[in-house]
């Protein structure tokens, strides 16, 4: 068993090399190339990226991620439900995209679900609600077999923008850029990992710890667990720094995307 972990290890290392390669290559080609001017999309009030391209003009214009400003699109009905929102990943029932590079974890997937079940079961109890799973939009309309019957899910495309802003939680079991809707709109948030994604994945446990420490999010392993700490409030100012960090601007809260990309058109045509 572990010869044949090695040997996938170093099939995703080769075929990551190459990936790596020809990333570099690009960058390096691009370099050559001068743009008459470049529009940077900015999340956050703060510009923080390395610029790869040489351009005779720059402009930095300030924008939501996806998921926020169709947030700020959709109607929101403010009435509260007793529901949890629990956002999951492709994986281990569905390839992830760690698949591309032809490594597979083999994740128990029989122990994954027995114990998500069991938490999502526990977070039911402690918060008095009944929990609506969002599969991955890569997996939309497909049937996991593995949920709880008990649990709804939910496969329409706007399920988060729709359920989130009624919910009491929300669970995801990955650093998800779902989870900003739920900052935004003042959620409790719990990220979730388990011993396995510690094991096999450590890259996927350190950017969900890593999001979870940026906005004070409840970090839980659903395996090894205190149910007395499944509760936990809202860290409005972490909140508030992820959000304007990390997902939109002050500078921009009265705007909406397609009104940023509708200013930045008519720039171009002057």
């Amino acid at each position: 068993k572990n010869n044949l972990i090695i040997k996938k290890l170093k099939f995703f290392q080769i075929k990551y090399l190459f990936y790596s390669i020809k990333t570099k290559l690009l960058k390096f080609i691009i370099k050559f190339i001068l743009f008459d001017e470049i529009y940077y999309l900015v999340r956050g009030d703060k510009i923080n990226f390395d610029i790869e391209l040489n351009s005779r003009k720059k402009k930095f214009i300030k924008y939501h991620s996806h998921d926020f400003s169709r947030l700020k699109l959709i109607n929101k009905n403010k009435k509260k439900l007793s529901i949890g929102v629990f956002l999951d990943s492709p994986d281990p029932y569905f390839k992830d995209d760690f698949s591309l590079f032809g490594l597979n974890f083999n994740y128990d997937k029989l122990t994954w679900y027995n114990n998500l079940n069991k938490f999502l079961k526990d977070v039911e109890k402690v918060y008095s609600t009944k929990i609506i799973i969002i599969p991955h939009p890569k997996v939309k309309g497909f049937k996991n077999p593995y949920y709880n019957k008990n649990f709804k899910v939910n496969h329409d495309i706007d399920a988060i923008y729709k359920l989130i802003p009624k919910s009491k939680v929300v669970i995801s079991m990955s650093a998800s850029t779902a989870i900003s809707v739920a900052i935004a709109c003042s959620k409790r948030l719990i990220l979730t990992y388990n011993n396995q994604i510690i094991k096999s994945n450590y890259s996927r446990y350190n950017s969900t710890k890593f999001v979870g420490e940026k906005c004070d999010a409840n970090l839980i392993n659903i395996d090894s667990y205190d149910k007395k700490k499944i509760m936990k409030k809202v860290n409005k100012d972490k909140y508030n720094s992820y959000l304007y960090n990390y997902v939109t601007s002050k500078k921009i809260s009265k705007k909406k995307n397609y009104e940023i990309f509708n200013q930045i058109l008519r720039d171009i045509k002057k």
